[in-house]
């Protein structure tokens, strides 16, 4: 089964088509006005990011909602290799190699992540190009996005592959920055944003934060439990992360 996901440049819109899911996005004004990340204690602050976990992994904005017993926990199970291709300048490079070695450290349930000497050999390929031609890198591109990801899954709900193309053309060095982070965020499994923390790399409004804060952390933390298993209802994952928070 094939899963495509647009990412925003700052807002997502999304068309259902029967199995097929495409989220797109378009630049926007909006200012950044949710709080940043804010807890009383680091229980409060897990069970924060639980929520926005359920939004940002079991959920598709503007297609209507997906939660409950009928959506399922999809991520990687297998290393995951990575390509970087296009006009990516050694900062983008640079970038991506810091990513790797953030996740290596605050997230280590994750799959090895490593770089693909070729396209050929990746199973996530990054491409930077001109605006007008993402169309060519990415499935299921709709036209104006700077950032878009797709993805494919099995029927076990393993994340097989994905695809992620960045506008070099509009895109500045910070932005550049954002939606690395963010377009990866998605294909390793958090595919929708929230719009609860302004610090989150995965704010629904467009913002130029270059880290994830320590909610993006605690999400993927969470996603990679090992106490879930690809396929586990979005219901499930919550009384089984909600349970381990209150032990």
């Amino acid at each position: 089964m094939k899963h495509l996901i647009g990412s925003k440049a700052s807002r997502l819109i999304a068309f259902l088509l029967t199995a097929v899911i495409l989220l797109c996005a378009v630049p926007s004004s909006t200012a950044a006005d949710a709080p940043r990340f804010w807890y009383n204690d680091a229980q409060d602050a897990r069970l924060k990011a639980l929520d926005c976990l359920m939004t940002c992994a079991f959920s598709i904005e503007y297609s209507g909602s997906a939660t409950g017993s009928s959506s399922a926990l999809t991520r990687w199970e297998k290393p995951i290799w990575i390509y970087m291709g296009g006009s990516a300048t050694s900062d983008d490079r640079d970038q991506l190699n810091k990513f790797i070695m953030d996740i290596a450290t605050h997230c280590p349930n994750m799959p090895n992540i490593r770089l693909a000497s070729s396209e050929q050999d990746a199973n996530i390929v990054i491409w930077y190009c001109p605006l007008n031609e993402m169309y060519k890198h990415v499935d299921g591109y709709h036209e104006g996005n700077w950032g878009y990801f797709s993805y494919n899954y099995n029927s076990a709900n393993n994340m097989t592959g994905a695809k992620i193309a960045i506008a070099s053309d509009k895109n500045n060095t910070a932005s550049k920055r954002h939606l690395l982070r963010e377009e990866l965020m998605g294909s390793f499994g958090l595919t929708n944003d929230h719009n609860d923390y302004s610090d989150s790399i995965l704010y629904g409004e467009w913002t130029t934060v270059e880290q994830l804060s320590e909610v993006d952390w605690l999400m993927l933390n969470m996603l990679y439990d090992p106490d879930l298993q690809c396929g586990t209802s979005a219901s499930r994952a919550y009384d089984v992360l909600r349970a381990k928070i209150l032990k």
